[in-house]
């Protein structure tokens, strides 16, 4: 009787161009690249053999994410030019020996993975499909990936999606609540949502209508709520505010005090 195992995840290696990560996640959304999530996701559909990110930490925002980073992976790899001339690109150098390397060695992994929107990975892409016969994953910052290289890989994944997207908004639409509050504390405004969504959507790339789901989700959630307070001593209104304990005990990242 012949039996039948069922397979399990493919197994896939990882390289994680960080800069790129790091820069677009500020750009586009505000806030630091939420590195756990995405492992999360990666893990429900491969086995990782091994994870490999890149990046200059000498640079304050880049070392700023390293406590997070060192919670997924042990490969973090240090690409700091000391020449005294930059060279242009010099952590994609990084990235693209240590591809050729595992693919030389003919690691068992069917699958590579990058993070990236780079077009100068395209050569290599096309190099492990079509002479390694490898699976070549691109994830990327939807916008900020090359047409170049979606058109030379096996799939192109955005991340995040749309409903992972109003959850990081939370931390941006947070801050932006303590900032407005601040000013609205010395004219004695209230605050309220239209003037929270305004606010953060006038950031260039901001997705308005993510925002405007994120800022009602919530509130359904409890995390934003409104309180009735007194302006001026002279009535009481109805103000937005956040549940700072909440949003801090959910891991979110944003306390009154940041």
């Amino acid at each position: 009787m012949k039996l039948f195992r069922k397979k399990g995840k493919p197994e896939a290696l990882v390289f994680v161009d960080f800069e790129y990560m790091q820069i677009s996640f500020m750009k586009r959304y505000g806030i630091h690249p939420p590195v756990q999530e995405w492992y999360k996701e990666l893990c429900e559909t491969y086995e990782i053999a091994e994870l490999c990110v890149f990046a200059d930490f000498s640079n304050p925002a880049m070392k700023y994410n390293l406590p997070e980073l060192r919670k997924i992976t042990n490969h973090i790899i240090e690409t700091q030019n000391t020449a005294s001339h930059h060279k242009k690109d010099f952590t994609d150098f990084f990235i693209l020996d240590q591809i050729y390397q595992k693919a030389l060695e003919k690691h068992r992994a069917n699958t590579y993975i990058l993070f990236t929107g780079d077009g100068h990975f395209g050569a290599v892409s096309r190099f492990l499909i079509e002479k390694c016969h490898k699976n070549v994953i691109i994830y990327g910052i939807e916008g900020n990936i090359s047409s170049g290289l979606k058109s030379q890989v096996t799939d192109v994944i955005e991340f995040p999606t749309y409903e992972n997207l109003k959850k990081f908004y939370y931390p941006v639409i947070a801050r932006e609540m303590k900032k407005q509050a601040g000013g609205n504390q010395k004219n004695g405004a209230a605050l309220n949502a239209a003037q929270i969504v305004r606010a953060v959507t006038a950031k260039q790339g901001i997705c308005q209508s993510a925002v405007n789901e994120a800022l009602t989700d919530m509130m359904s959630e409890g995390y934003v709520v409104y309180r009735e307070q007194w302006v001026n001593s002279l009535k009481r209104v109805r103000v937005l505010t956040c549940d700072w304990d909440k949003m801090k005990a959910d891991g979110l990242f944003v306390t009154q005090d940041d």
